[in-house]
């Protein structure tokens, strides 16, 4: 008897049910964007209140976009020396193959110091 059919069969039946099974990925949204902030800050242990404004996806890259950022009171380390911003910065984020997007990372605009301080983040919108 031919088992290879039979095989075959299984194998599509399986493969199909995995897709079935997947979790869309989460959208970029306004929300999204301020969740995923909040939740990188915390996981890095920053204080402070970051504000987060709507992500705009580029034209020219759809799978790249960018979200204003307002800080208040934002305590962080650079160069190892603490420090306090209060002021503006960007959020970049990523769209990986699979649809799932990634702030991938944080942009400080410090404009009385000549050095800008980025962090990487790589965590997945939630």
């Amino acid at each position: 008897m031919n088992r290879v059919p039979t095989f075959i069969a299984l194998v599509l039946i399986l493969a199909v049910a995995a897709q079935c099974n997947k979790t869309p990925p989460v959208q970029l949204t306004l929300e999204s964007a301020q969740r995923t902030m909040n939740a990188w800050a915390k996981d890095k242990s920053f204080t402070g209140e970051i504000i987060v404004e709507s992500p705009k996806i580029s034209q020219a890259a759809p799978d790249h976009a960018t979200a204003g950022l307002k800080f208040k009171n934002f305590s962080y380390t650079f160069n190892g020396q603490p420090r306090t911003y209060s002021d503006t910065g960007i959020a970049d984020f990523k769209q990986d193959r699979d649809g799932r997007w990634v702030l991938d990372e944080v942009q400080l605009f410090q404009i009385s110091d000549s050095q800008y301080p980025a962090f990487k983040a790589g965590i997945e919108v939630r």
